[in-house]
């Protein structure tokens, strides 16, 4: 920080201090599991930025407790699934895309700054990855199959918290989780290039997508916990109402 930004601008800021009791604030305990989603607009406000968010969450949950990033890797799906090239430019593309690798392919900044950390492991799913750390199932590490996000796979278990930090409710990937556990939304076919070598090697899975009103269902199937500091708002969203 500058020398000139004097003490009281600091107070726009957050401190570690303050994102500890922010997640406190919305039931986040010792050994709880955790799945973190991250606004850049909330890291922002933070001092030490990514890092202080990560390691205040490590902090409170402890090696007994995990923490979940997403680590998805949207770049290796087929130019068939994203439709966004002209068909005569698809198999050059196929031939010149990466393929997704845990240890290179790039997600977003919070997850790569997240996947920095000695401990944390990384998922083989070639689109929707997870980081992992602290006490996790390790089968989860393997799995490239259909519906990677579950409570079976991905997010590991139903009493999984999802954790928003600037994000909003409907944007939670634990709703998938829950339309999987309660039979919504819609079963689509995806397509994703694993690795990049003479003979292009593909995965071929299933996904579900949700629509607006499906994801107001999902919603009403989870406990809702808000914090508000100033202009930044934190939610902790976990399954309440399902067998």
């Amino acid at each position: 920080w500058s020398s000139d930004v004097c003490s009281s601008d600091l107070t726009d800021y957050m401190t570690k201090e303050e994102v500890l009791r922010m997640l406190k604030a919305v039931d986040i305990v010792t050994n709880d599991t955790i799945c973190l989603q991250v606004q850049a607009s909330f890291v922002s406000k933070v001092l030490g930025g990514m890092q202080t968010i990560i390691e205040s969450c490590m902090e409170l949950l402890s090696q007994n407790g995990c923490m979940i990033v997403p680590t998805f890797t949207l770049n290796c799906l087929d130019p068939v699934i994203t439709k966004q090239y002209p068909w005569e430019d698809w198999k050059l593309i196929r031939k010149e895309m990466h393929g997704y690798k845990p240890s290179l392919s790039l997600s977003s900044p919070f997850a790569n700054q997240f996947l920095k950390y000695e401990e944390v492991q990384r998922s083989k799913h070639p689109v929707y990855s997870f980081a992992y750390w602290g006490g996790y199932r390790k089968t989860c590490l393997d799995w490239m199959g259909d519906y990677p996000i579950s409570f079976e796979e991905g997010l590991m278990d139903k009493d999984v918290k999802s954790v928003l930090l600037g994000e909003t409710c409907e944007n939670s990937y634990l709703l998938y989780a829950v339309a999987k556990q309660a039979g919504l939304g819609t079963t689509f076919l995806q397509r994703a290039k694993v690795q990049r070598v003479k003979t292009s090697v593909f995965k071929t899975f299933f996904q579900l997508s949700l629509n607006a009103e499906e994801k107001q269902k999902c919603l009403s199937l989870c406990q809702k916990t808000s914090y508000i500091w100033k202009d930044c708002t934190i939610y902790s969203l976990s399954l309440n109402k399902m067998d």
